[in-house]
């Protein structure tokens, strides 16, 4: 699939996984082309599956733009009502309950890996050392978007929906909100949920997008991303801190998050140079080249 409009200085991409960590296309060289041995069938960067098969237009499906928006609207639906009486039941504070000796560890080390005094910090590292070696101000653009995405886009929904959290002991929308139980008034999505796919996500987009790193990497990068994700739901869900749809709600809307300002990056919308592509050696074929070099 051929993208358009990336920036100044960007060529288009033919390869891209389902989440965006694509890498940029190599135009063919005009010298002649050496004869080739027979090639594995081309693999996805990132996705591990070829293109065109159905496992990536199942995954492709499932995550894109409408269909995360569909399934977000879904969860609320049922957040709304039907799945409230199956939040209180499942709801409990287990770590107090049941590994009170773990209590600290849970709530002062585990559950900060999904929160913003973690994963902030080190959007900005990855993306001010990329934004430095590559002289463009592209990487700490798409930061501060993703960044901005969260605040605007979680906070707002937790502000509309004004859900009280579980210490509240009340599921139901509407009844909480910011200026009357502060914090604990606005549980709906949750936050720990949304950035630790929001924030690690865009992390892993940006490695993979300007250190070329190949199909491998970025494989291992977005496993870890879905790790810190369950880990953070799991850990909130352990502490009693969250409904279990705010959770769900949570991930899928950092999903959701997460693809827009991949897009709004891929049609060139933001400020800053887009990445090189890499050259190819002669007689190499672009689209059999595993990987790419930085």
């Amino acid at each position: 699939m051929t993208n358009r409009g990336i920036g100044e200085g960007s060529l288009p991409q033919t390869e891209e996984d389902v989440f965006g960590w694509g890498t940029a296309a190599v135009p063919a060289t005009s010298s002649p082309r050496l004869p080739q041995m027979p090639s594995m069938p081309r693999i996805t960067p990132t996705t591990g599956v070829t293109p065109g098969s159905r496992a990536e237009s199942a995954v492709a499906g499932l995550t894109s733009i409408p269909m995360l928006a569909a399934i977000l609207a879904a969860v609320t639906a049922l957040a709304l009502g039907p799945a409230s009486e199956l939040d209180v039941r499942l709801h409990g504070h287990w770590a107090e309950e049941l590994t009170p000796e773990l209590l600290p560890l849970f709530r002062d080390v585990l559950d900060k890996v999904a929160g913003q005094s973690v994963c902030l910090p080190v959007l900005a590292l990855v993306a001010g050392a990329l934004a430095w070696r590559h002289r463009s101000w592209r990487p700490l653009a798409c930061a501060a978007l993703a960044e901005a995405a969260f605040f605007l886009g979680i906070g707002g929904m937790k502000i509309l929906f004004a859900r009280p959290a579980p210490k509240l002991g009340n599921p139901e929308f509407f009844a909480g909100g910011l200026l009357r139980e502060g914090w604990y008034g606005i549980s709906f999505p949750s936050g720990h949920a949304a950035e630790s796919v929001l924030i690690y996500g865009m992390v892993v987009y940006l490695l993979v997008h300007w250190t070329r790193r190949g199909a491998r990497a970025a494989r291992w990068l977005t496993l870890v991303v879905a790790a810190i994700a369950c880990h953070a739901s799991v850990v909130s869900f352990w502490l009693g801190w969250h409904w279990v749809t705010d959770l769900v709600a949570g991930a899928v809307a950092g999903t959701l998050l997460l693809r827009l300002v991949i897009e709004a990056d891929r049609r060139g919308w933001l400020p800053g140079r887009a990445p090189r592509a890499p050259e190819v050696p002669e007689g190499r074929d672009a689209e059999t080249t595993p990987e790419a070099s930085p």
